[in-house]
């Protein structure tokens, strides 16, 4: 019986629109990645900010202290002078 030989070509199949899915599917991905590291870093942002500003009101409350320590003292060193031009009258 005498041997049959077949010759088999082969032929390269592209996938449709030339690889675009997969491209899509990388930016797709990367997309996604990116935005959610963008909104992590967004909100570690805004906490310092909210930080940063709630010691600066912090330091705001303690300034107006002194300073109302302060007119008291005036106002009572004020008094005191005027005691004393009264008394020396």
């Amino acid at each position: 019986m005498p041997l049959i030989k077949f010759k088999i070509r082969q032929v390269a199949v592209k996938p449709p629109l030339g690889g675009l899915t997969a491209k899509l599917a990388s930016l797709a991905i990367f997309a996604v990645v990116y935005l959610l590291f963008a909104n992590f870093v967004y909100a570690s942002a805004i906490d310092d900010l909210k930080k940063k500003i709630e010691d600066r009101n912090t330091q705001i409350k303690q300034v107006q202290e002194e300073i109302e320590k302060y007119q008291k003292e005036i106002e009572n060193t004020g008094n005191r002078n005027l005691e004393e031009q009264d008394k020396k009258s």
